[in-house]
């Protein structure tokens, strides 16, 4: 399944991902913000990646953890 929505931080992303199981709980990730578009790729398989409307520099790899909204 693919979601795809706007949001308010000057990015369009899209959310991949197999079931709506992997939306719940507490999940890691890691990923990387490029100069224009950023991947991150979360624990348990859905990958978010999207277009960045304002460029960054230098490009950063990036990790953490985040909790779905029930």
């Amino acid at each position: 399944m693919t979601l795809s929505e706007p949001c308010d931080a000057g990015l369009s992303a899209t959310l991949i991902y197999d079931n709506e199981n992997q939306l719940i709980g507490i999940r890691n990730f890691d990923g990387r913000i490029d100069i224009d578009d950023v991947e991150l790729l979360l624990s348990d398989g859905p990958i978010i990646a999207g277009i960045l409307d304002t460029p960054v520099t230098p490009s950063i790899n990036v990790d953490g953890s985040g909790a779905w909204p029930n």
